[in-house]
């Protein structure tokens, strides 16, 4: 073999660790095949949005949970009735007046509207039992001003909101219905 071969081989060789190497540390514009998909990554339903939640109303902390528009307890509360949906913590406030119960609600159509307090009247208030107290729920009700109206409790969930959240994270499950008690009647 000549020298000149031998150098053209040498540089060939140089060029094409030279492509290699440029080749496998830049990122690919090209968009993956099916080939090249890694088969066990999950991808998240589509249908599964976030609403953020209210864990603590003294320093505002709140978690996003997930849900999914088309779970089966929010579609049966919205065919019941028009009134809005809403989930937050059960609480009391004393101070207020003796015949309303206090929530600290966010809306669940409008997820990210912040902490609002919410006096719930009713032609009878709301009855928040011992057990129910700190416990995130669904209640529906109708706005007007920071009042709610017509007030009334759907359903309980059976956790501390952030067991509720810790399982429903660690679960990935969106559908809440398995987590709530029915409120009674």
């Amino acid at each position: 073999m000549s020298n000149r071969s031998l150098f053209f081989l040498t540089v060939t060789c140089f060029v094409v660790q030279v492509l290699v190497i440029t080749t496998a540390c830049s990122t690919s514009k090209t968009p993956l095949t099916t080939m090249d998909k890694p088969q066990n990554t999950p991808q998240p339903p589509v249908s599964i949005k976030y609403i953020e939640v209210i864990l603590n109303p003294s320093n505002r902390q709140t978690a996003l949970l997930p849900f999914n528009p088309s779970d089966s307890i929010l579609t049966r509360a919205a065919k019941e009735t028009n009134l809005q949906t809403l989930i937050g913590v059960l609480q009391f406030n004393p101070a207020m007046h003796p015949v309303s119960s206090v929530l600290t609600m966010n809306g669940w159509d409008v997820p990210l509207t912040g902490i609002r307090m919410i006096e719930a009247r009713s032609p009878m208030p709301i009855t928040i039992e011992p057990l129910q107290m700190g416990k995130l729920a669904l209640v529906q009700g109708f706005f007007h001003g920071a009042t709610l109206y017509q007030a009334h409790i759907i359903a309980v969930f059976s956790d501390t909101p952030m067991d509720l959240l810790y399982r429903l994270l660690g679960n990935n499950c969106p559908d809440i219905e398995p987590f709530l008690q029915r409120a009674k009647d």
